[in-house]
Parts: C-alpha cells; sequence; structure tokens
C-alpha cells in the first residue's frame, strides 16, 4: 500500500524549485538538486511531479495564482477604471518587488516554449478580473481599443520595466512606481 502523500514535501519541493530556478536558470537545473535542496530523495520528487515538465508547470500554475491573489486583494471593483488599473498596477509592482526570486522564475516561465497549453490557459484564467476590466473600460470609452493581449502585453512590460527600476533604485526619489504607471495610462487612455 502506497503512503498517502504529504502536502509539506510537496510544498518543500516547489518552494526548492522556485529558489534554484531563480539561481540557475528553470532548464538548467537538475531535478537532483532540487530534491537536495528540498530534502527529499530525488525519488520522492518524482513520486509528487512524474517529469521536470510536470515540476515547471506547477511552479507556474502556483506562481500565477499567488500573484493574481496578489493583485485581486482588496480590489476596488466599483472604483472609476483608472483607479481599478492603478490597484492592479502597484499590487503587480509591489508583488514584483518584494518577491524577486518568484518574479525571476515567472518571467522564465513565461517566456518558454515548454510551459503548456493547458497551464497557460489556466493561468490566464487567473486574470479574468483584467478582461473584465479592459473590456469594460473599451466599452465605456475610458481606454482606447486594442486588443486584450496586446493591452496586458503592455502593461505587464512597462510594470517589468518598473519592477527593475524599483529594485536597483530603492533610495532614489523618484517613484518609478507611479511613473511608470503614467506611462501607462497615457498610452491607453481615450
Amino acid at each position: 500500500m502506497a503512503r498517502p502523500l504529504s502536502e509539506q514535501k510537496r510544498e518543500a519541493i516547489l518552494e526548492a524549485a522556485v529558489l534554484l530556478f531563480a539561481r540557475r536558470g528553470v532548464w538548467s537545473t537538475p531535478t537532483s538538486a532540487i530534491s537536495a535542496a528540498a530534502r527529499v530523495a530525488e525519488g520522492t520528487l518524482f513520486t509528487y511531479f512524474p517529469t521536470k515538465e510536470m515540476l515547471v508547470n506547477t511552479v507556474y500554475a502556483a506562481l500565477k495564482h499567488e500573484l493574481a491573489d496578489a493583485l485581486l486583494s482588496a480590489y476596488p471593483k466599483a472604483a472609476d477604471a483608472r483607479v481599478r488599473f492603478r490597484h492592479i498596477w502597484d499590487r503587480y509592482v509591489q508583488w514584483g518587488v518584494a518577491h524577486p526570486e518568484k518574479f525571476g522564475v515567472l518571467v522564465q516561465l513565461q517566456a518558454s516554449e515548454l510551459i503548456s497549453a493547458e497551464s497557460r490557459t489556466l493561468g490566464a484564467a487567473e486574470f479574468k478580473e483584467f478582461d473584465r476590466l479592459a473590456k469594460d473600460s473599451i466599452r465605456k470609452k475610458r481606454i482606447r481599443n486594442h486588443p486584450l493581449p496586446y493591452l496586458a502585453a503592455v502593461m505587464t512590460s512597462l510594470a517589468d520595466a518598473t519592477i527593475g527600476f524599483v529594485a536597483k533604485n530603492r533610495n532614489s526619489r523618484t517613484d518609478y512606481g507611479s511613473t511608470g504607471f503614467d506611462i501607462f495610462w497615457a498610452g491607453i487612455e481615450q
């Protein structure tokens, strides 16, 4: 009879994977290093994640879920579109600065061709509120009518650059978070 799986071991494997992926790169990190960092046997890692691709896709899904939770925490659903976009922007930048390893791994994974279509679909589903906000704002002529994937890509690219500047210039008097959002908003506002 097989032993029941332990949520504690699963979480230890995921945490070790994120840390090592951030340091070494996702595809350069062997599963043996992950299992050693998680303090489990490599066979145990494969009990939880039968392939490295499954582990990587699980890390991707977990990071997307964590980020979505951060973005939607205290989300002002009834506020003006600009306020709601700003809320999402601020939470994204704050999450990226507060969790540089997770942010770096998520950036790597989003660019990877090895993330499954199913994982990408599930990850995108976490951000349906952004789609609703954008569609509603376009309908009300609050923002320009651009395809939603393009709007998301523009926002993410500018926010990623902002995260880098905030992280590297913590003692700066410049509020890169506000500056970045102002640039984004000026580009989409109708």
